[in-house]
């Protein structure tokens, strides 16, 4: 896997289909998708671009990543099929919701407060091997997120803190 910067042209690691389910069934586009999650440890896929479609739909293609990536990791947030809404949604379970509250406070995510690059559940006993976000709907103002590569900040730190 190599390891990417900022002069990377994100259009590499991009991969357009109907739906994660036609990705999967189409082994010339899964394939490359592979290809480009080997190559720089992410890859965005653009599902139906321009179609307008359901919460039903966007949750189905989520569902469909598990074939090929794995179930997901426990999460307090998440529903039965370990989807955890973000923004607009309804929160899965109102109850799970105000108890997460009472003991960790609001979610950084629940809010418009500035995201910083961070690692998810890098203090669990086993840690994520995957990561999926989702978005449908873009925010008119913001809402920019950044992929961050963990290779490349090893590579800077050791090379840093290396005595010469």
């Amino acid at each position: 896997m190599l390891s990417f910067d900022a002069t990377l042209d994100i259009n590499q690691a991009m991969v357009t289909c109907e739906s994660i389910a036609a990705l999967s069934a189409d082994d010339f586009v899964l394939d490359e998708a592979m290809e480009k999650f080997q190559e720089y440890g992410f890859i965005i896929i653009r599902c139906a671009p321009g179609k307008d479609v359901t919460n039903a739909e966007i949750k189905q293609n989520v569902l469909d990543l598990k074939p090929l990536f794995g179930n997901p990791a426990y999460h307090i947030r998440a529903d039965k099929d370990g989807v955890c809404p973000v923004g607009t949604f309804q929160a899965v379970d109102s109850a799970k919701m105000a108890e997460y509250k009472s003991k960790m406070g609001e979610a950084k995510s629940q809010t418009n407060d500035e995201f910083e690059p961070h690692t998810d559940s890098s203090f669990q006993q086993r840690s994520d091997e995957f990561l999926s976000l989702t978005c449908y709907n873009p925010s008119t103002d913001g809402g920019e997120s950044y992929v961050v590569s963990g290779a490349a900040i090893y590579e800077h730190v050791k090379a840093v803190l290396t005595p010469h």
